[in-house]
């Protein structure tokens, strides 16, 4: 409950009980015990012992102070509370004073009435505390007093703005002497201490000690914000918010002459943002670009052809020659998010070229002219079908890979007709995509790839019947085991067709491969060491005891190459599948 002191309030101390009846010290414990456990409120949680016994402590005091009266009213000043005159409470401190905490919100007077105790001591105690942590822009204790709706605790206050203020007359104030007028006001405290008009003097309504900075200084808190706010706007992109502007104008129809404006700006600062590096704003300007051109109705005609054209320039070979010169160069960080989500935007006929600068570029920025590569691709699906048609065979290569790569099925026809290309590179991408989709409609190309007249698609088809489990290459594979050109093949052909022989054909064939082992010739001299340890490999797929024994009886071969075949044959079979895949 609260009531507004003013000019017909009655004086304090009318009506008071004679101190006799209710002693001085007992009010002033009462006041010692709330303040400390207002500290205890703010250390501890209210389930805590030691908060509960503050709690008790302050009730305790509260009905040693009812035993004598019903209520209690105290005056309350800056640094002080008086009971009946009396000082009861002091601190010069602010940062804890109960005194100060009243005094500053404009309450002049409390009552503390009997009952308080009780229910209502805990929601004193915290919209107490909730004062003192309140900042600049939050409630005051009025507020919160008045929102918890006390029926034992009343409060007297005063409007701060108007307090002691009079309104004055209007009149000419351009000869008024401010200097008198502050001296009056601040005469009784200026004063000496001996002055004997000091007496006299009314006590001032305004006082040095109610401008203190402190209290209207930024805290802590206000100032992390600050410097938080300073750093966020140090640190904004401004040039995305510009491009953003730009933008919001470019998409508004009713200005055509602006629009196009635009667009000649944008223009101008592709070139610019990609000296600089700035991908993202150039991924930027092509996406909102191509969205402008495409939809109906933003754009006149003129200037969606001015539109198309930008991004024209952008994908011509020219302007990418450049674009990646740099990046090899260094003079563009080759950020791969950032320049795949631009490269996305060229139109098809940029994905030869990218395709031919990627193959000729190094390792670190190969994949990441790919990624844009594939970024075309999905957009412009019909590209590939370009590049498989392509003059250049490395171009049509690349344009299989592509197939494989984005796992674009409805595209294996067009790969099973290229199987029979005249370059082999490109029969070798067609094998590629083959394991990677499990196209089981070109399996039947892996016959005809392991008779090729080039070594790489020969090992590749050998590699393939394997990893594909193609059943019907066993014949042919067992029929170049035994053939005579096996003799002539380098090691890298001889492991591809010996592995795809032992892993497709299991059980039944370690005679054939005993024979290359372990088998000696007319003379007794052996296969040669490189068939041998071939052999050793395959038997090491078959895994059957008749395997094992015979791969027991090469443990010990004199040839290092046959006993490191042999003992990769013999590991256990996750280790050996491991080492294969």
């Amino acid at each position: 409950m609260s009531t507004s002191v003013g000019q017909d309030t009655p004086p304090q101390g009318e009506g008071w009980t004679d101190l006799d009846l209710i002693p001085l010290a007992t009010v002033k414990e009462l006041f010692q015990a709330l303040a400390k456990a207002l500290r205890a409120h703010r250390l501890y949680d209210e389930n805590n012992p030691v908060y509960i016994r503050f709690l008790n402590s302050l009730r305790e005091a509260m009905l040693a102070v009812w035993a004598d009266t019903e209520s209690i009213q105290i005056q309350v000043h800056e640094h002080r509370l008086l009971f009946m005159g009396e000082e009861v409470y002091k601190s010069e401190e602010r940062t804890d004073s109960l005194s100060f905490m009243f005094w500053k919100d404009g309450i002049r007077e409390i009552i503390l009435e009997r009952g308080l105790e009780d229910a209502e001591l805990p929601l004193w105690l915290a919209a107490l505390q909730r004062s003192r942590n309140l900042t600049a822009e939050g409630d005051d204790l009025l507020t919160i007093l008045w929102e918890a709706d006390l029926s034992h605790f009343r409060y007297g206050y005063v409007d701060l703005l108007a307090e002691g203020v009079m309104t004055p007359e209007a009149g000419d104030t351009s000869h008024v002497d401010l200097s008198s007028v502050l001296e009056g006001e601040l005469g009784a405290e200026l004063a000496p201490p001996g002055s004997e008009e000091a007496g006299d003097q009314p006590q001032p309504s305004v006082s040095p000690e109610d401008f203190n900075p402190t209290l209207y200084s930024l805290g802590p808190a206000e100032m992390e914000y600050l410097r938080s706010e300073l750093e966020r706007e140090r640190q904004r992109d401004l040039r995305a918010d510009v491009l953003a502007a730009l933008f919001d104008r470019l998409e508004e129809p009713r200005f055509p002459e602006r629009q196009l404006e635009i667009l000649h700006v944008l223009r101008s600062l592709l070139p610019n943002l990609l000296s600089r590096g700035a991908l993202v704003g150039v991924g930027q300007i092509l996406q909102e670009l191509e969205w402008v051109a495409s939809e109906q109705g933003i754009l006149e005609p003129e200037a969606a052809a001015v539109a198309t054209s930008v991004i024209d320039e952008m994908s011509r070979e020219s302007s990418l020659v450049e674009l990646v010169q740099a990046l090899r160069d260094g003079s563009i960080a080759p950020d791969a998010p950032a320049l795949a989500h631009f490269l996305q935007f060229l139109r098809p006929a940029a994905l030869p070229v990218l395709l031919r600068l990627a193959r000729g570029s190094g390792e670190a920025l190969r994949p990441v002219l790919r990624e844009g590569v594939h970024g075309i691709a999905r957009r412009h699906p019909q590209a590939i079908s370009g590049l498989l048609g392509h003059k250049d065979g490395v171009l049509v290569a690349e344009g299989v890979l592509l197939i494989g790569r984005l796992g674009i099925t409805k595209a294996i026809p067009a790969v099973g007709k290229l199987m029979s290309h005249s370059d082999p590179r490109v029969r070798l991408a067609c094998l590629e995509v083959m394991v990677r989709l499990k196209a089981s409609t070109l399996y039947s190309h892996i016959e005809n790839a392991l008779r090729d007249r080039d070594r790489g698609v020969r090992i590749a088809g050998a590699k393939a019947a394997r990893m594909l489990r193609y059943q019907p290459a066993v014949g042919w594979l067992e029929a170049a085991v035994e053939g005579r050109d096996i003799r002539q093949a380098d090691l890298s052909e001889k492991m591809a067709i010996f592995e795809a022989f032992g892993f497709l054909a299991q059980t039944g064939t370690e005679d054939i491969l005993d024979r290359f082992l372990n088998g000696r010739g007319f003379l007794g001299r052996k296969e040669d060491e490189e068939l041998r340890a071939c052999a050793a490999l395959a038997l090491g797929y078959i895994r059957s005891e008749r395997s094992r024994t015979i791969l027991d009886q090469a443990r010990d071969d004199a040839s290092p190459m046959v006993r490191n075949a042999v003992r990769k044959a013999l590991k256990p079979p996750a280790q050996t599948e491991g080492a294969e895949s």
